[in-house]
Parts: C-alpha cells; sequence; structure tokens
C-alpha cells in the first residue's frame, strides 16, 4: 500500500511567488498619522501582507448608508502597501454588514431554533445567508470591491466572509443553540429534501421515529426539526437538517467565489475556518470543514491556541493536522490568515493567557511543520474599541513588543530560505484517523458530542506522543482510494456507519490495510 501527496494547485502555491507573512490592520482604529509608521514598520519586521476590512473594518464601514461609500481609509492603506511592497488580501465583507439592512429587509436576521432573531450590535453573521436581500446587497457590495480593486497591483487576494458559521447563539441557559429558522431557510431546506428524497412518502420513511413519528402528505407540511433526538427527535430529520446547514454554508462561500471569479481570475480566493474541533466538531454551528476545499483556491484555518501548552500540548498539532488534512486531500494550500498574537479575552477578569514571544514562535514552527503557506497574524496592533482584551504584536501606541521582535526573527529565516518553506512539505502519514461529520452530527443530537472529542484526542495523542505524524480522512475519500497510503486506520467513536463507509472499510481491509 503506497500513497504519493496530491499536488498543488500551482496557481495558489509557490507561483504567487512569495511566502505571504502578515498581519490583520484596520486603520479607522488609528489615527492617520500613525498609518504610513505602521506599515513601515511591518515592512521592516519582514512582513509582507496585510488583511483588511474582512470584518473588523469592512463592510459597515466603507458603506455606511446604503449607496454612500466611503474608499479614502482603504485606498491609502491599498497605496501605503504597493509604497512599502506589501500586498493586501482583502475581505468580501458578507460576514459584518450593515445595520441599514434592516431598513430594507425586516425579516433580514438570522432566527434561533427557540423563535428569536440573532441580535444586532453584538458578533458578526447576524444576517440570514439564505435571504434574497442579503444575498443581493452582498453581491453588489462584493462587485463595487471587484470593479475598484480587483485590478491594483498591491493586491494579493480575497478572504471570503469571516469564520462562517461561528459564533452559534448562546442560549439563556448557556447551551449552544442552532439556526437559522426563519422561513427562508426554511423554504430552502424543503428544496433540499426533495431533491434528495423526491417524495414526501420516502422523507416520511426516512424520519420514521417512534413515538414523534409524523406522516407527510405535501412539501408544505415539512419544517426544520427544532429537537434533537436527545429530546425526542427525529434523528433522521435531525441529521438531514444539520447536513443541510453545513451544506448552505459552503455553498455560499462558493457562491460569492463564483462571483469573484466572473471579474478576477488572477489573484486567489480563501476562507478562514475556526474551531473545527470543538466538542462538536461544528456540528452546532453548521461547519463541515470537508466541504470548503473546493469552493475557494486556498483553505483557511485560524489558529487561537485553547490548551495553552498545559494539560494538552498535542492539542495545537492535533488543530492543524485536523484542519491541513481537508487541503491536503483536495490538493489545495493550507492557510492560516489569523494567529494569535498577543493576550486575549476574558472580558473584565483580563486575558486568559498572556501570550509572549516563546508562544509566538511555538504557533509559527507549529505552522510551517504543517504545511501552512500563508500565516498571518491577529492582529499587528491593539484597538481600543473593544470591551476586552485583544493584543498584537505592537501595543495601543505602536510601540513593539517581545512578540513583535520575535516575529521578525522567524520572518529573516523564511524570507532568507524562501524558496525552501514554499516547496517543502510534511512526510504523509501511515496513520488515518477516519471522521465523519454526520457521525459528529449525530453524537451532538445524542448527548455525545465530548465522548467523540475525547475519543480523537486520545488516539491522536496515542501516536502523537510516540512522533507518529498522523493525517486525517472521511469515508468517501476512502472509498475513492485515497486511504491505500495508509498501514493503520482508526475509527474513534464511530457511532453512525453509512453503507458507503461500511463498504469502503471493508476495500481498505481487502487491501491490506489494518
Amino acid at each position: 500500500m503506497s500513497s504519493d501527496p496530491p499536488e498543488l494547485n500551482p496557481s495558489t502555491s509557490s507561483a504567487l511567488g512569495f511566502f505571504p507573512l502578515g498581519s490583520s490592520y484596520y486603520p479607522p482604529f488609528h489615527t492617520p498619522d500613525d498609518w504610513m509608521r505602521d506599515v513601515a514598520c511591518m515592512a521592516e519586521a519582514g512582513l509582507n501582507a496585510i488583511r483588511s476590512a474582512e470584518l473588523i473594518a469592512s463592510w459597515e464601514w466603507i458603506e455606511p448608508q446604503k449607496g454612500q461609500f466611503d474608499f479614502d481609509w482603504l485606498d491609502r492603506l491599498f497605496g501605503l502597501c504597493e509604497k512599502h511592497g506589501l500586498r493586501l488580501l482583502l475581505g468580501t465583507g458578507a460576514g459584518s454588514p450593515p445595520i441599514w439592512l434592516l431598513d430594507e429587509y425586516l425579516d433580514v436576521q438570522i432566527v434561533s431554533q427557540d423563535g428569536v432573531p440573532y441580535p444586532t450590535g453584538t458578533m458578526w453573521g447576524w444576517a440570514c445567508i439564505h435571504h434574497p436581500g442579503f444575498r443581493a446587497e452582498s453581491e453588489r457590495y462584493l462587485r463595487t470591491l471587484l470593479e475598484r480593486y480587483g485590478e491594483h497591483p498591491a493586491l494579493f487576494g480575497w478572504q471570503i466572509h469571516n469564520e462562517p458559521g461561528h459564533p452559534a447563539i448562546s442560549r439563556v441557559s448557556g447551551a449552544v443553540d442552532f439556526y437559522c429558522y426563519c422561513e427562508h431557510s426554511a423554504a430552502g431546506f424543503r428544496s433540499w429534501l426533495e431533491a434528495k428524497y423526491g417524495n414526501v412518502e420516502a422523507l416520511s420513511e426516512a424520519w420514521a421515529c417512534t413515538p414523534t413519528r409524523h406522516r407527510y402528505h405535501s412539501w408544505s407540511q415539512v419544517r426544520p426539526p427544532r429537537s434533537m433526538p436527545l429530546e425526542w427527535g427525529s434523528p433522521g430529520a435531525w441529521l438531514d437538517w444539520r447536513q443541510y446547514i453545513d451544506a448552505s454554508f459552503s455553498d455560499f462561500i462558493a457562491w460569492q467565489n463564483r462571483i469573484i471569479k466572473e471579474k478576477d481570475a488572477v489573484h486567489p480566493t480563501t476562507v478562514n475556518l475556526v474551531h473545527l474541533l470543538s466538542a462538536d466538531l461544528g456540528a452546532a454551528r453548521g461547519i463541515d470543514a470537508w466541504r470548503y476545499p473546493g469552493t475557494c483556491d486556498a483553505f483557511g484555518f485560524d489558529l487561537y491556541p485553547v490548551d495553552r501548552f498545559k494539560d494538552e500540548p498535542f492539542f495545537t498539532s492535533l488543530q492543524l493536522d485536523y484542519a491541513r488534512s481537508p487541503a491536503l486531500h483536495a490538493g489545495v494550500p493550507f492557510w492560516i490568515p489569523e494567529i494569535e498574537s498577543g493576550p486575549i479575552g476574558e472580558w473584565v477578569l483580563g486575558p486568559s493567557h498572556a501570550t509572549i514571544a516563546r508562544d509566538i514562535r511555538r504557533y509559527l514552527l507549529d505552522c510551517i511543520a504543517h504545511g501552512a503557506k500563508m500565516l498571518l497574524y491577529q492582529g499587528y496592533r491593539e484597538w481600543d474599541p473593544l470591551p476586552l482584551h485583544w493584543g498584537a504584536l505592537v501595543d495601543l501606541n505602536g510601540e513593539p513588543t517581545e512578540r513583535y521582535h520575535e516575529a521578525a526573527h522567524i520572518n529573516r529565516v523564511v524570507g532568507s530560505h524562501e524558496t525552501f518553506f514554499l516547496e517543502a512539505q510534511p512526510a504523509r502519514a501511515q496513520i488515518g484517523i477516519l471522521v465523519d461529520q454526520r457521525n459528529a452530527i449525530a453524537s451532538l443530537g445524542m448527548g455525545a458530542a465530548e465522548m467523540l472529542l475525547k475519543a480523537i484526542k486520545g488516539v491522536y495523542y496515542a501516536y502523537w506522543s510516540q512522533n507518529y505524524p498522523v493525517e486525517f480522512i472521511t469515508p468517501e475519500l476512502l472509498a475513492d482510494g485515497k486511504g491505500q497510503g495508509f498501514r493503520l486506520l482508526l475509527m474513534p467513536f464511530m457511532m453512525l456507519v453509512t453503507p458507503t463507509c461500511a463498504q469502503a472499510l471493508k476495500d481498505y481491509v481487502s487491501k491490506g490495510g489494518r
């Protein structure tokens, strides 16, 4: 049994001509006099890329009123990048919709399973991706960006949305909530089900569950389930609903990518996912990481090491291996659009971890060792509108910290051997871990999400601690023969095994796999 590494898409790896090393930067939160100094200091530290306008200063800042644009600060940022030799990764803005959308579309907010609209003025992603008005306005705004910056010499690429599906709504009880239950989402769900089952009789059989069984006679009777199997809801309905949400988010990213490629076929696109290895493996947020490599040119993952290397020193490596595997099997570059760059979180109690230079070194070396071909910090400079602490490479006054100097050191090393780091790839693993988002959905719905995560951590640690590389794979990829390079395949807490998965496992074993 053997397997050759997939070839990377040349248009988005070494053909870029450089290894992007940079940070997020949001000029509206700093005085204009500081912008030139900040960008110059980035260049001095070996940073060659900036990410901006994706969320914190984005659509809501650029089009504060419908049809009235303020591009002055972004124009100047592009000019400074061109002057100092930096390239800019520009956000599409859909993750940060302006409040005037509610003036135009009263029902644009996403709706929780309890029928509560998502609050505005709190976190990003409050508008429903199924709402036709939101789609139309997002497309209009994106086409405006493409027309203005699509051919700018300092443009590096496009980041589509920002951490789709995150954050999930938090109920008063503190439990994770699910969305979106608005009429637009429900209508899309019925269309998705009709395409899958063909008729309501087949749907009734698939959703059969005692004592909550329904017999449907028309598609108009079908509604998104509001109860998990743990709450006596239909397992079939729950599984379909969460898979539909998974598909909706990835389709939303692919839709924006198509709009970009109509106008700009030159610059690469990416999307950034986060917290893929939370207890539900993204099932609560509707994020199936394996759907995304085909939606963009590069697959992005935001790294915020939650273990802080104390109780679980292996967890950062696990996160990176889990995030990199979809990109690896799809043959697209693996990028890190956000890396924790300073003390972060915990509101009035202060940061939960005082990120220092040693952390910056470890984050970067871990990312590079796991095959990342773009590294961007979040962010370059602290900003003050936030009520929680959010550290960066330089402080609130723009003064360098030890984190800045450590990043500069790593940048010099990578820059001095840029060709090597662009072309080098981690050794392919002979040990695979089988994961299936349907299994994660079922585990979450039956109250076993924590058990699934513990099982994945356990089998990963067993081999990580012995210096064995590990990759992840899905039943579909296994069925396509992508797992034949593994000598050992592990199945942590696979309580749901589909016929496709069972046949793929049988074929794998028959060809010598264990």
